[in-house]
């Protein structure tokens, strides 16, 4: 797994705190946040794009992990 910009983690982490997220989860958004843009890493695909997370949320299907990430 590569390392985020800390940039790009500081204002994700700050989207946290507006949103009001439970200081419980934030780790697990925090991860998710990772594995997305991994996804995108690996597989060539611009984070901000719209096909790439309908790709990725496929993928944790094909993977069966899609009950892990919408829990």
């Amino acid at each position: 797994m590569e390392s985020n910009s800390p940039a790009l983690m500081l204002k994700f982490d700050e989207q946290l705190q507006i949103r009001a997220i439970p200081g419980i989860l934030q780790g697990v958004y925090q991860k998710w946040l990772r594995y997305y843009l991994d996804f995108c890493r690996k597989y060539h695909f611009p984070p901000r794009q719209e096909k790439s997370l309908s790709s990725f949320m496929q993928k944790l299907q094909e993977k069966l992990q899609i009950f892990a990430f919408v829990k």
